[in-house]
């Protein structure tokens, strides 16, 4: 592979993020030019380690119904809910592991196929690829041994990669976050590159950080169900992390480390900082807000997304001075435009209320067909207000006061928009939501559905949809203030929030299907927006076809 070449930044040579997302945008013609999947050559999606001290966590699961038939590699899930009075003290800390780790990603059902057993998992992923891997680290957890476990997800069980007490060193590779301090497990996720380039080519690296939200936004959502709080930690030294995991850097990486809190403790001291860390002044300048003293001219017929990875990532110095920003990354684009975008139609009271989360994470899928009738207005708010909800603390001017929470890594990058085809109360039209107030405010009147079917790939999705949530950034902006990491933020949030929707929209029985391939210019043609605002993903909202 050819080494970058470091210019001055001009516009003619913008930061690798931007040259990145340039060279994947999906045109009839760059769709034509992809060659088609071998799957002679597909990569399996399980990985397999053989320990005699792996633990164990199917018999506590015992009372969790799976959809399908149970896996003819595990226990069954649907026995009798036995009760958690008998169980001691290290069992029950083992169950809620088991259950936390099962709704964040575990397998939920089963179909057979001509072509083998396919599974369905907690969270989507495009092409069922499924990139990401799930880690959990412990340091002086009841029931588990000190160090570093595999979730094995297709026979539930942790397997002890490590043993050991490694808490210091993620303490000064993730930048000493408060919120690992006081914890006693930790999750991290990975991403595997091979399994979604297989089929996605360059633009895999899109769908590893997108797949990786929506494990985050099942992680995030259950723990409370367990007593916990999950609040990720993406802003740590890469390279750091991937050698205390012995990765291959050239095939898997580190993405995000999330500790896991006790709700009911007081951690007032050791509260979630609300923005991820910059380091300003000594890091390399593709690291930090000085991003642009250098740019990288990207050959693109080299491996586009490990070159962005390698260029998003935080040397191990700890050394260096860090900084949170205490306020807002980015100004709320509603408020710069208003007069400009038209009314507001809605600034709806509407509230969203989950009765049985855990049911509806396992009972999720991702729609395959609409069948074009209305929403209820109620049921759209409703779902966004819910999804973005925690938005609201990253935008106060004070956002570290009380035990305010911080699930996402900054939201305030993230732009999005509505286009209305089919909701009871709203003329259709493209419209951009305001995420503090809860208010749509209209943009373009207008029937779309042909222009939204053909930019999700014409995909009949697209057109029989009751409305397309689009969540857009300035990504000029945004690696303005994070370097060429804002990439990954970007993409992890819009896949965070996304699943966020998929629960919201399951929980009021609507379709909802996310989609990660389109054509990107023509988003930015309907949108009306201009270059440097790129799309991270779209999620449809439909009435589900039965």
């Amino acid at each position: 592979m050819t080494e970058p070449e470091e210019v001055n930044p001009t516009p003619d040579h913008p930061s690798v993020a931007e040259q990145y997302h340039e060279h994947t945008k999906y045109s009839l013609e760059s769709i034509s030019m992809l060659p088609s999947p071998d799957f002679a050559s597909k990569p399996p999606v399980f990985k397999n380690y053989l320990s005699d001290k792996s633990i164990d966590l199917m018999p506590y699961l015992k009372g969790v119904q799976s959809r399908s038939s149970k896996d003819s590699t595990s226990k069954d899930l649907a026995s009798p809910d036995p009760g958690t009075a008998d169980l001691s003290e290290e069992q029950a800390s083992i169950a809620r592991i088991s259950r936390l780790l099962f709704h964040t990603g575990g397998i939920t059902g089963k179909i057979e196929t001509e072509a083998g057993t396919q599974f369905f998992r907690a969270s989507p992923s495009a092409g069922a690829l499924y990139p990401t891997e799930v880690y959990l680290a412990s340091q002086d957890a009841i029931g588990l041994p000190d160090g570093i476990h595999y979730y094995a997800v297709r026979s539930h069980e942790l397997i002890p990669l490590w043993e050991g007490r490694f808490k210091t060193e993620f303490n000064r590779y993730c930048l000493r976050e408060p919120s690992l301090k006081s914890s006693k497990m930790w999750i991290i996720l990975s991403g595997i590159f091979k399994r979604s380039s297989w089929r996605y080519h360059e633009r895999a690296y899109r769908r590893i950080l997108l797949d990786t939200g929506h494990l985050l936004g099942n992680l995030v959502s259950y723990a409370s169900e367990e007593g916990l709080v999950a609040n990720p930690i993406a802003s740590f030294h890469d390279d750091a992390i991937n050698d205390l995991m012995f990765f291959d850097r050239d095939e898997e990486v580190s993405l995000v480390v999330v500790p896991l809190q006790e709700a009911s403790e007081d951690f007032s001291e050791h509260v979630q900082a609300p923005f991820p860390f910059t380091v300003p002044d000594e890091s390399p300048p593709q690291t930090g807000a000085e991003a642009k003293q250098l740019s990288t001219r990207v050959n693109p017929e080299d491996d586009l997304m490990r070159t962005l990875h390698r260029h998003s990532s935080l040397e191990p110095n700890t050394e260096k001075k860090t900084e949170s920003p205490k306020y807002p990354a980015l100004q709320n684009s509603i408020k710069e435009t208003r007069d400009a975008s038209g009314p507001v139609v809605l600034r709806s009271s509407s509230k969203l209320t989950i009765c049985d989360l855990p049911r509806v994470i396992r009972e999720r899928r991702s729609t395959r067909q609409f069948d074009r009738t209305s929403l209820a207005l109620r049921e759209v708010s409703g779902i966004l207000k819910d999804a973005y909800a925690p938005v609201a603390n990253y935008r106060s001017s004070d956002p570290c006061s009380g035990r305010a929470s911080f699930p996402y890594i900054d939201p305030t990058l993230i732009s999005t928009y509505l286009v209305v085809l089919r909701v009871d109360g709203m003329p259709p039209g493209i419209y951009q939501y305001d995420e503090v107030e809860g208010s749509f405010h209209l943009r373009k009147e207008g029937q779309f559905e042909l222009e939204l079917w053909r930019l999700c790939l014409d995909q009949q999705l697209g057109r029989d949809c009751g409305a397309a949530i689009i969540h857009t950034s300035d990504l000029t902006q945004a690696v303005d203030r994070y370097g060429d990491r804002a990439y990954r933020y970007i993409h992890l949030d819009a896949g965070h929030i996304g699943q966020r929707i998929n629960i919201g929209a399951i929980s009021v029985g609507l379709g909802v299907s996310g989609i990660g391939g389109f054509f990107d210019e023509d988003i930015n043609n309907l949108l009306d927006l201009p270059q440097n605002q790129i799309t991270a993903y779209i999620t449809l909202l439909g009435s589900p076809s039965h």
